[in-house]
């Protein structure tokens, strides 16, 4: 029987594995197979099973260029969430927004939370209830920030603001530049 101090420190230290993996993936284009997708998934199942001050220290450990992995990747599993009418795959992205931790810019995380709005709406998930599950484990900054985008004018948070349109290639679900 481990205790839970001993299972808090080994889900830190395998969420800190999985962010060295992450780290060494090439975003660039989308994953091309659904055990990719699956990982982020079950991260985004560890990450909500740490304890406030364990998921600080996996936050201090991104840096840009993790930061920018993870915004891409919530981008792709938008797309998957689609693909696959996963609810899973959206609470996943938006964990990678979690631990991004408004890192870059918000207005960086407002372009890929409006993709994961939008896919929401395609498989008939509530994006703000969504939302609100995974405020527990965003920083005070990032809780903030995602509470004034769920509040803020819908017309707002259309791909085509953002010049991004969404079309199906090749029978996969896929946001483009307009």
């Amino acid at each position: 029987m481990t205790d839970g101090v001993g299972e808090g420190v080994k889900n830190q230290m395998k969420a800190g594995e999985y962010l060295t993996k992450f780290e060494s993936m090439d975003t660039r284009k989308r994953p091309d197979s659904s055990e990719v997708y699956q990982i982020f998934v079950d991260f985004a199942s560890l990450i909500v099973s740490l304890k406030e001050d364990d998921l600080e220290q996996i936050k201090k450990q991104v840096n840009l260029n993790l930061a920018k992995k993870l915004l891409s990747i919530s981008g792709y599993l938008s797309e998957y969430s689609m693909f696959t009418n996963s609810k899973q795959c959206l609470h996943a992205a938006l964990i990678c927004h979690c631990i991004e931790d408004t890192f870059i810019d918000y207005r960086e995380n407002i372009r890929y939370l409006v993709l994961i709005e939008f896919a929401a709406k395609k498989i008939n998930v509530d994006f703000f209830n969504l939302v609100k599950s995974i405020l527990p484990y965003c920083s005070v900054r990032t809780k903030e920030n995602l509470e004034n985008y769920i509040n803020r004018d819908g017309s707002l948070n259309e791909l085509k603001n953002f010049q991004i349109k969404f079309k199906m290639v090749e029978g996969y679900p896929t946001f483009l530049p307009e």
